[in-house]
């Protein structure tokens, strides 16, 4: 039987995941259509030709670091053994870096078996500190 906190966490994490990939998503509009035209009379000079520039917005990789942030951290909440809401999850070039308290060395070894498993990150760097 499923308890209150583990919904709790289940739910946490679905509301994390997702809006993380709506913040990753956000910076995908570099194939939005052209405005319409108006049906006003062409005009009797020639137009400038139109300049074509990338929408503003994140890159591929901060939008893939974005997702994979986000991914690691509804992992940590949705796990029983970590305190998710403790432990700061940070990444840059698919590096995960986790900061924060943890309650010993198995919520540690937990925490980095868990960001280590995730699609997308390439290493792990610990900077977690033990509470006294």
């Amino acid at each position: 039987m499923i308890g209150n906190e583990d919904r709790t966490r289940a739910a946490r994490a679905m509301a994390m995941a997702g809006a993380v990939t709506l913040l990753a998503l956000a910076g995908c509009s570099r194939n939005e259509p052209p405005p319409p035209r108006s049906e006003a009379p062409a005009a009797t000079t020639t137009p400038a030709p139109a300049v074509v520039q990338d929408s503003p917005g994140m890159s591929g990789t901060a939008i893939a670091d974005t997702a994979v942030t986000g991914k690691v951290k509804a992992a940590l909440l949705a796990d029983p053994l970590v305190k998710g809401l403790a432990i700061g999850v940070e990444t840059r070039d698919g590096m995960v870096s986790l900061s924060g308290k943890v309650s010993g060395a198995a919520e540690r070894a937990k925490a980095l078996e868990i960001a280590r498993g995730i699609e997308g990150v390439r290493g792990v760097n610990d900077s977690l500190s033990a509470m006294n």
